[in-house]
């Protein structure tokens, strides 16, 4: 399905917001992060827009606002973002100003973040 006009807008939203929590804590992405966290917050947008992966959960979400939908994807991205910035203190010798694959990992799998409408 091609990506609509909002959902870039929602996406692009979504992913500033990852990056302005990042740079709250110090720290920016890195190259492999950055591309996994756009491609996660467009299919999060698309999931808030049109809610459908995630079965159950998906069509509890659909009878929802939208303004409430894009409202726990906004809180989910913080939460990962967080998640992976509270990870990264953890790992000996880790760079101080970054967060990457590892990172990120540990938020989708180890964290207890997930599961998370919209991300996980």
């Amino acid at each position: 399905m091609a990506v609509t006009r909002d959902q870039q807008a929602l996406a692009s939203e979504l992913f500033d917001l990852a990056r302005s929590t990042a740079s709250s804590a110090g720290r920016t992405f890195k190259p492999i992060a950055d591309n996994a966290l756009r491609q996660l917050t467009q299919d999060a947008a698309s999931e808030v827009l049109r809610p459908g992966r995630f079965g159950a959960i998906s069509s509890a979400k659909a009878i929802v606002d939208i303004d409430v939908r894009k409202n726990e994807a906004r809180a989910a991205v913080r939460s990962l973002v967080d998640a992976m910035a509270a990870h990264a203190v953890t790992i000996p010798g880790y760079e101080t100003d970054f967060l990457g694959d590892r990172t990120l990992a540990y938020a989708l799998a180890a964290s207890g973040l997930c599961p998370c409408w919209p991300i996980c």
